[in-house]
């Protein structure tokens, strides 16, 4: 979890686009990892970064068979901006 909170910080405090590429990379990929706790934590940051920057990812990870990462897809759309699946 502290992982994923030190991510978020950094994503969110540096104004560098290749670190912050990086960043989303690493969460792109722990998405789709087959542990849904590695999931959850990744959408779920995913979200406290924004879900303007990961609307794609989070509206897929809606249809996840972990209900925890549905959960965390679903709450970070609904405080986000509008995406295409939900505008």
């Amino acid at each position: 979890r502290a992982v994923y909170a030190r991510l978020v910080t950094r994503y969110k405090s540096t104004t560098n686009d290749e670190l912050q590429r990086a960043i989303a990379r690493r969460l792109e990929q722990d998405r789709l990892s087959e542990d849904p706790h590695i999931r959850f934590l990744a959408v779920d940051a995913m979200g406290k970064i924004g879900a303007h920057v990961f609307d794609a990812s989070l509206v897929a990870s809606t249809e996840d068979d972990s209900p925890a990462v549905r959960g965390a897809a679903e709450r970070a759309l609904a405080g986000g901006h509008p995406t295409r699946a939900f505008a």
